[in-house]
């Protein structure tokens, strides 16, 4: 997955979606973080987060959007990559919605939408 879109986007655009996923996935997870304690106070149970596993999503949302019929092995079973990224985010949503369980599933989140958004506005009008 990494060499394709390493090869598509060349290095400097590749380190430029890196970092943007990072930080839109660390954004999401501080609003949420923000909004939580905003409603419980002191009582809100604070997770930390640098946005590496944001950025990962938004690789792996990339990825789906660019082949979504490539296969991810999943515990050796072939999974399209569209359905093993939209897994991904279901699972994500239903952490989110559940409430903190220690997992950054916003900051998952914002990664996901990051590498969705850099695709429909940069890659698919043919800019890179």
């Amino acid at each position: 997955m990494g060499p394709s879109i390493l090869g598509l986007l060349g290095r400097s655009s590749f380190l430029v979606f890196y970092f943007g996923a990072a930080m839109t996935g660390a954004a999401a997870h501080l609003s949420e973080q923000l909004w939580g304690y905003a409603k419980y106070g002191p009582r809100y149970r604070e997770t930390r987060a640098l946005g590496g596993s944001g950025a990962g999503m938004g690789l792996v949302t990339l990825y789906a959007c660019m082949a979504p019929q490539s296969t991810f092995y999943m515990y050796f079973i072939p999974v399209p990559a569209w359905l093993c990224a939209g897994g991904l985010v279901a699972y994500d949503l239903y952490g989110a919605m559940r409430g903190n369980d220690g997992v950054a599933h916003t900051g998952h989140l914002g990664g996901a939408a990051f590498g969705a958004a850099y695709y429909l506005l940069r890659l698919r009008r043919g800019r890179f």
